[in-house]
């Protein structure tokens, strides 16, 4: 019964890992995976030439003007997943590969990455050829592999632990990873190399139960050594954790010396026959069987890493072991909740495994805690020249991670272990709906606008902004805004869309976001379909407390390459576009004035006020929402009932269509006050109007002394201070 239990849980696990990667497949755009294009190319090449790439220095790939030869950057890796890889797709053509490499020019020319998670630029129309098929078939490929690191990672669990359990919780901690699964969706050799580095754990520790060494035994590894020595450099310290359980076993007398020797000959020997003559051909070709000083040429350090950067990117190291989507320069992460998570889950699984090594303890801990230091060494050596900080470096130890974590956790919650991996199971399933497709937005292409939105129609040759619906409710500070902006069209300058969020009063930055809407080349795009781009702006929360006052957006398509403005037809290169009330809850009126009692058509209400050398300064109470922009004209009269002065301005930066109901706020205004000016010798009016045609409309004076619909300031007044 229990057997059959596991055999169920070990499809349900399987199949759960395959959906969840054909998700996270369907969110990561073609070549959005990192590193994934220059893969491929490196596939490409061996279909097109016959031959190989050869590794180019940094500086001469900049130079190449064919997007082939510029990002053929990954020719230092050892050729058996790529050549894998050419044999399975020859069947495609691929003539359309170019159309996918076209860099994002806001990263490669102008180091904007926020909000920029895309390397490449999309076209949005029909393939002409085989490359994204080709990309797919693949992808699909590489999720086999992944399926079969699990079943490794399981048998190894369930042999190092006798314990069904244990195999299974490591077996569904590795497929909830979502680097994991990422890796296994990506056209990458990181997937073959933690398949075979997995196998040969599993190897190592079935063979130390067993005390096997057989000829068979001793073929099967010397095939998993030799694949993994011609996949990946990293892949060659598998050879050391065999051999150290080799010896472990010696030591230990599972088996005599010319056992082991036997094995170690018999892998050298399938070394030498399978894939020594890649290192030939680097030793031939860079003076150095491991190519590094030539790989050095492309991936090694601009800046030294020091002690204060290296504590950085060990935390970067541990944020991409369990999330990491995408490319170094905007990776896309998870949120900070759950590092905070994985990092206390990391801290008491350890914990329970130090409890479980003073409890009870086998060689089998130590042949998992080597194959840990091995790939963790490698990676922490490596890193002091190379930018290679990434946790799916780790993944190769994933076999001996997984199992270490689940006894830690099964020591410290017995029975209730399985909860310690939900989290990371619940964000797994959650990233592909929520957060890789907010990271990676393509564009929506919509047959109408919704009546909230304002029409704006700024067209600049066949680019348009047709228009911009943006949020009524109130704003704080730190609030995020969407913006869902409405275009159709493209234009032969490829321009980005640059949008800022700005303070109407201070007239500072509250955000700015530079992307290509969708991820889109804006020259590409069809000129008869009309799009919808929702913008995500994160407003900047000020110290001081401000005022109720108007969010602008600015808008601008901008060539990418020369940083010039494209303009609209209109000769304007900015479009403006009111956005939400910025309303700081902290807000409250404060400072002498003189208390009023007055009203206008019940809409609008004067609670104080105050005079300064050249200004008054209102305190207003919206009674209700104000349909319409009113107009406030302060008008000064002598004591003769003479016409003095008039002033009248507009509230530009809080117009009272969208003064918030019951929030009270400050108003000044400047008055050309004259010279000899006092209460006993003038009088004030005030008075809200708007223009309708030829005819001036006042809003009524319902509450105060009022004359021709303007109130009447009482003489006593407070200044203000």
């Amino acid at each position: 019964m229990w057997q059959h239990r596991s055999q169920i849980a070990i499809i349900g696990i399987l199949t759960g890992f395959i959906i969840l990667a054909a998700l996270y497949s369907r969110a990561i755009p073609i070549f959005e995976a990192s590193d994934e294009a220059e893969h491929f190319i490196y596939i490409h090449t061996i279909l097109e030439t016959g031959q190989l790439p050869v590794i180019q220095s940094r500086e001469d790939m900049a130079q190449q003007s064919d997007p082939i030869l510029r990002w053929n950057n990954q020719a230092h890796h050892a050729p058996l997943y790529y050549l894998l890889s050419a044999a399975v797709i020859s069947w495609s053509e691929r003539a359309d590969i170019a159309d996918y490499l076209r860099p994002n020019e806001l990263i490669f020319l102008r180091n904007i990455v926020e909000d920029n998670a895309n390397k490449w630029l999309h076209r949005y129309s029909e393939p002409t050829s085989d490359t994204q098929l080709a990309v797919y078939f693949l992808r699909a490929i590489n999720v086999v592999i992944g399926c079969g690191t699990l079943l490794f990672v399981y048998l190894t669990a369930k042999t190092a632990f006798d314990d069904e359990t244990i195999g299974i919780l490591s077996m569904l901690l590795v497929a909830s990873i979502p680097t994991f699964i990422a890796v296994n969706v990506s056209v990458t050799n990181d997937a073959l190399v933690i398949f075979f580095y997995s196998g040969g754990i599993f190897w190592a520790i079935n063979t130390w139960q067993h005390g096997n060494l057989t000829g068979r035994n001793s073929l099967l590894i010397s095939v998993i050594l030799a694949g993994i020595a011609l996949t990946k450099l990293t892949g060659i310290t598998l050879f050391g954790v065999v051999y150290f359980t080799l010896f472990l076993g010696i030591w230990h007398k599972k088996w005599s010396w010319a056992d082991a020797l036997r094995v170690i000959a018999a892998s050298i020997g399938a070394f030498a026959l399978l894939s020594s003559w890649w290192y030939l051909r680097n030793w031939t070709l860079y003076g150095d069987p491991l190519a590094l000083e030539a790989t050095a040429s492309i991936w090694g350090r601009e800046i030294p890493l020091t002690w204060a950067t290296f504590q950085d990117e060990l935390l970067r190291i541990g944020q991409t072991f369990w999330m990491m989507i995408g490319y170094l320069h905007q990776p896309v992460l998870a949120p900070d909740w759950f590092y905070a998570y994985a990092l206390f889950a990391t801290l008491g699984a350890m914990a329970g495994f130090v409890w479980h090594l003073f409890s009870k303890p086998q060689a089998s801990d130590v042949i998992l805690g080597f194959a840990i230091f091995v790939v963790t060494g490698m990676l922490f050596y490596g890193t002091r020249t190379v930018d290679i900080s990434y946790g799916r470096l780790l993944f190769p130890a994933l076999a001996a991670f997984a199992p270490l974590f689940v006894v830690g956790w099964t020591r410290c919650l017995g029975v209730f272990s399985l909860l310690a991996i939900l989290p990371i199971s619940a964000l797994a399933l959650f990233a592909p709906f929520r957060i890789m497709p907010r990271a990676y937005q393509t564009l929506e292409a919509v047959t109408t606008i919704p009546e909230s939105a304002t029409l704006v129609e700024w067209s600049s040759g066949e680019l348009e902004i047709v228009a911009v619906d943006v949020p009524q409710e109130p704003l704080n500070p730190s609030d995020n805004l969407t913006v869902d902006i409405y275009f159709r069209g493209n234009h032969p300058l490829n321009p980005a869309l640059l949008i800022t969020a700005i303070d109407s009063v201070r007239v500072e930055r509250l955000d700015h976001v530079e992307i290509y809407p969708g991820m889109a080349a804006t020259d590409t795009l069809p000129d008869d379909k009309l799009y919808r781009v929702p913008i995500h702006l994160q407003l900047s929360e000020a110290d001081e407390i401000r005022a109720p006052r108007l969010v602008m957006l600015n808008l601008e398509w901008q060539d990418a390459g020369d940083e010039e403005d494209i303009l609209f037809e209109n000769g304007q290169s900015v479009l403006e576009i009111q956005a939400g009330v910025l309303l700081d809850s902290r807000y409250q009126v404060v400072g002498r004035a003189t208390p009023i009692n007055a009203r206008f058509e019940d809409k609008i209400q004067l609670d104080f006020y105050c005079i300064s050398q050249d200004s008054i300064r209102f305190i207003w109470t919206p009674l209700q929402e104000i349909a319409d922009d009113w107009t406030l004209t302060i008008q000064l009269f002598d004591n003769n009932g003479d016409f003095v002065a008039q002033t009248d301005s507009v509230l530009w930066w809080y117009p009272t269509s969208r003064w918030l109901p019951d929030v009270r706020f400050d108003d000044w205004r400047d008055v050309d006050f004259p010279p000899d000016f006092s209460s006993s010798d003038y009088e004030i009016r005030a008075g809200w109007y708007r223009q309708e045609g030829d005819n001036f409309l006042r809003m009524p004076v319902t509450v105060g002394e009022q004359r021709d619909n303007l109130l009447i300031l009482p003489e006593t007044f407070a200044t203000c201070n």
